[in-house]
């Protein structure tokens, strides 16, 4: 290679990698967060870590496991626009506290989260809830059907507090109604698209 070619043949590189970095920042950069006013209350020995933005009918956004308030980056400001969106770190999850002589289950979880309504005097609102947060919600609303008059949930996890008790006798259902029309309705409707 002559020292022209090799000449050339650096600077190739070095712009490749310098627009690859570019590339990369563009992507990966972490946007800012919409969440400005942060704030802390103590509800019933935990510190809840949450952020309130916008104005009008509330609506509380809760996450799921091992998520944060900031899981919501994206939808909290669209909801703002017309609601007063309040996001929440779960207990023993984000920077709210994990405190590990209590328990985390469905029950504790949501008389906190109704707890932690009181203390902002909110009492009604809409919900708003992914996976573990979505079964939070569920159970809210259905514990307190007046007080959570709207949900809307993302991927709910299941509890079988949720389901009536004759559902647990339906899973043995579930290996052969799979096999009966899970390929051949995936086929049909793969066809129809």
């Amino acid at each position: 290679m002559e020292k022209t070619e090799l000449i050339f043949f650096i600077i190739g590189v070095f712009m490749t990698l310098g627009g690859a970095a570019f590339v990369y920042w563009l992507v990966y950069q972490i946007p800012p967060s919409p969440f400005t006013q942060e704030h802390t209350i103590l509800i019933k020995d935990f510190t809840i870590h949450y952020s309130v933005q916008g104005q009008g009918p509330p609506v509380l956004l809760i996450h799921g496991l091992g998520a944060s308030l900031h899981c919501w980056t994206e939808l909290a400001p669209l909801l703002a626009a017309k609601h007063k969106v309040i996001a929440l770190d779960l207990p023993g999850f984000g920077n709210s506290s994990k405190l590990t002589n209590h328990k985390y289950g469905l029950d504790e979880q949501a008389d906190r989260i109704a707890a932690f309504l009181d203390a902002l005097q909110i009492d009604e609102c809409f919900l708003v809830g992914n996976s573990m947060g979505g079964n939070l919600a569920l159970w809210l609303a259905s514990l307190k059907p007046l007080r959570f008059p709207k949900i809307a949930v993302i991927a709910p996890a299941f509890h079988p507090k949720l389901a009536p008790k004759f559902t647990a006798y339906l899973g043995m259902f579930a290996r052969p109604a799979s096999w009966l029309f899970g390929r051949p309705l995936a086929e049909h409707l793969h066809r129809q698209t």
